[in-house]
C-alpha cells in the first residue's frame, strides 16, 4: 500500500511539472517566436500536452434551457480525448455566442481534464411585428426565433414600430398606473419611434400623445369614471390633443366627440 500510495505521489508531481513546462512553453513561444515557428512550436506542445496526460477527459454545459446542449458540442468541434491547450478559447466563445438564443458565454478548462462551458440565455422579452412577419426577440431586439409558434408564447406583449421592444418597458412604466388599460393591451404600435398606439382586446384604440402621456392618461381614467360602460361604446380614443379626449363610438360612421 505504501508502494503504490508512493507511485502515485510521484505521478502526481511529474503531470504537475509537465503541466508547468507545457505552460511556460506556450508563454515562451507565444512572446518569442515569430507567426509560423510559434503555431509549429504550439502544435507540438499541444500534441504532447496530451501524451502526459493533459486531454479533455469531461466536458461540461451549464445555463442551458431551451439550447439543445448537443447543438452547442457541435459548434464547439471539441470532443473529449482532444488535447486539453489545443482549443483557442476566445475564439470558440465567439462561436458559441453566434447562437441562437446565447446572450453570453464563458469557458474554462481545467488540468484536471474537464471543459466547463457556461451560457447564459435570453429571456424571450415580447412578439415585434417587423416586415409583416412577428419574430420572437429579446428585449435588446436580439432575434430569438425568425417564425416563433404565436401559440407558445400567448403571455408576452406584441409591439410593432422601430425600436419598438426596446421602449415597451418605458411603455409599461406608465401603464402600471392604469391597469384597466394594462390588462387589455393586446398590442402597441410605436409610431415614428415618437408615440404609441394602444390596441386593446375589445378592438378599442386608444391614440397617446407624444408627452405628458401620464396627464393624458388621467384625464381618461377620470372620464372612465363618469361613464362606466365607456368602453362598451367606443372604438376609438384619442388623447393626442392636449387636454381633450376625441372619441369615436362604435356606430357613429366616422362621428367624433370631444371631452
Amino acid at each position: 500500500m505504501h508502494k503504490r500510495a508512493l507511485f502515485k505521489k510521484i505521478r502526481l508531481y511529474s503531470l504537475l511539472a509537465s503541466g508547468i513546462i507545457i505552460l511556460l512553453s506556450i508563454f515562451y513561444y507565444g512572446i518569442t517566436c515569430d507567426q509560423t515557428s510559434s503555431s509549429m512550436n504550439m502544435d507540438f506542445v499541444k500534441k504532447y500536452s496530451a501524451s502526459v496526460g493533459f486531454y479533455v477527459k469531461k466536458i461540461t454545459i451549464y445555463g442551458t434551457k431551451i439550447i439543445d446542449e448537443e447543438d452547442v458540442l457541435n459548434t464547439l468541434s471539441i470532443k473529449v480525448g482532444d488535447p486539453l491547450f489545443a482549443p483557442e478559447l476566445d475564439f470558440v466563445r465567439l462561436k458559441i455566442m453566434k447562437m441562437p438564443w446565447v446572450k453570453n458565454a464563458s469557458l474554462h478548462r481545467k488540468l484536471t481534464g474537464e471543459m466547463e462551458i457556461l451560457i447564459e440565455e435570453y429571456e424571450p422579452f415580447c412578439l415585434w411585428r417587423k416586415n409583416k412577419t412577428w419574430k420572437l426577440v429579446a428585449e435588446d431586439e436580439a432575434i430569438l426565433d425568425e417564425n416563433p409558434q404565436l401559440a407558445q408564447y400567448v403571455g408576452l406583449p406584441r409591439v410593432e414600430g422601430t425600436s419598438a421592444p426596446q421602449r415597451l418597458r418605458s411603455l409599461y412604466q406608465i401603464l402600471k398606473d392604469v391597469p384597466v388599460i394594462r390588462d387589455m393591451l393586446q398590442m402597441g404600435e410605436l409610431v415614428g419611434q415618437r408615440r404609441w398606439n394602444l390596441f386593446l382586446h375589445n378592438n378599442i384604440i386608444i391614440l397617446l400623445p407624444e408627452e405628458h402621456v401620464e396627464r393624458a392618461l388621467r384625464r381618461l381614467m377620470k372620464l372612465l369614471a363618469q361613464r362606466a360602460n365607456l368602453f362598451e361604446s367606443v372604438e376609438r380614443i384619442d388623447l393626442r390633443v392636449p387636454e381633450r379626449i376625441i372619441l369615436q363610438n362604435k356606430d357613429s360612421k366616422g362621428g367624433k366627440k370631444n371631452h
